[in-house]
């Protein structure tokens, strides 16, 4: 087995491990897009491991990467839902946050330039439009699940681990996936190699610790559990 085929046999199982530990430990409910997103990287990326010759190309990347932002897109504004939902000045203020980054990204992304339609694109035009606006929209997708964190930490708010876990490991992957895709556009592709390893391995990293925190046990609240009820009426 090539290292390539190693590294994402394992990403795969520790998503696979996810999967089962929300589905054991009951914790499906805590976020409805988080388990579709696991089984869609799952599915896509086996897709391109068992079948090179046909999806390993820049048309399927993009629209793999399409798939996968609308879900983190959506992981990110359920969290947003969830966690806020009993603290009205701090949904406010998410809210705004949330929307704030989502139009810069938008027109950040209007802004790149499309090239020629999708019939007429080979495979150099398709990579230029994944390092055009690629970048730009998994940085957005960074700075949604940032601000989230960060105003999770400036309310001080209750936040169960496995939000924690996803928020984290979201923003953590993405920025160095950004950083990623800037260095081998500045590269003129000589990065690509190194590049590819590097993220594959850090979302591997990523992928085991969501599998752990869907497994783990949680701890005893340190409130009343009519307290935990009001401030995290999703529970």
């Amino acid at each position: 087995m090539t290292i390539p085929g190693a590294i994402l046999l394992a990403a795969n199982l520790f998503l696979l491990g996810a999967l089962a530990g929300l589905h054991v430990r009951q914790r499906r409910r805590l976020s409805y897009c988080f388990p579709a997103y696991l089984a869609s990287v799952f599915v896509l990326s086996s897709l391109v491991g068992l079948w090179p010759e046909r999806f390993h190309n820049w048309s399927f990347y993009w629209a793999k990467e399409s798939v996968y932002s609308l879900l983190k897109i959506g992981v990110a504004l359920e969290l947003t839902v969830r966690v806020f939902q009993a603290f009205p000045a701090a949904r406010r203020a998410a809210r705004s946050a949330f929307l704030a980054v989502l139009v810069t990204t938008v027109i950040a992304a209007w802004q790149a330039s499309p090239g020629p339609p999708a019939s007429q694109r080979g495979e150099q035009q398709w990579a230029d439009l994944v390092l055009a606006l690629h970048p730009r929209i998994t940085n957005g997708t960074a700075w949604l699940f940032g601000a989230l964190f960060a105003l999770i930490l400036y309310y001080r708010l209750p936040l169960h681990p496995l939000h924690k876990a996803i928020a984290f490991g979201f923003m953590a992957y993405l920025l160095l996936l950004t950083f990623g895709l800037d260095q081998v556009k500045r590269s003129d592709f000589a990065h690509l190699g190194l590049v590819s390893y590097a993220s594959a391995l850090g979302y591997t990293l990523v992928a085991a610790y969501w599998a752990w925190a869907a497994w783990r046990r949680d701890d005893p609240p340190p409130v009343d559990q009519q307290v935990v009820d009001r401030l995290q009426p999703w529970r």
